[in-house]
């Protein structure tokens, strides 16, 4: 028995460790100026980056619906900044259906095309 001990201590600290939630980042700033948002997503103002802390800074808090994230930017104020005008440590994940994914039509067909000249046309004039 105290020969498992030790491995499965181990094994358990090793898991926890792993399934902690690692912080979400703000790794740069995609655009220049940018623009602060409220909490409702309602545009404040435009700011230049190099009034904002410097990468890489902690997402304190994040609105999925509306596409925000929150940080303290260099007074310790809370601003709001759009995910689309910055790059994040951690992407977005879309869950799509396979099934919808793989079908193009109701059922397999094949449809008529032409490949270069149509046979409305004559070739080489």
């Amino acid at each position: 028995m105290k020969k498992w001990t030790l491995p499965l201590l181990t094994i358990l600290l090793n898991t926890h460790a792993f399934a902690e939630k690692k912080a979400i980042e703000i790794e740069n700033y995609q655009i220049n100026p940018i623009d602060i948002f409220d909490a409702d997503g309602n545009p404040l103002k435009e700011v230049n980056t190099k009034t904002l802390p410097k990468p890489n800074v902690t997402v304190l808090a994040s609105n999925d619906e509306l596409g925000i994230v929150k940080i303290l930017d260099l007074q310790g104020k809370e601003i709001w900044l759009d995910t689309l005008d910055l790059k994040m440590n951690i992407g977005k994940t879309v869950s799509l259906p396979c099934v919808k994914l793989a079908m193009n039509l109701p059922e397999d067909n094949t449809r008529t095309g032409t490949s270069g000249f149509g046979s409305a046309c004559k070739k080489g004039s």
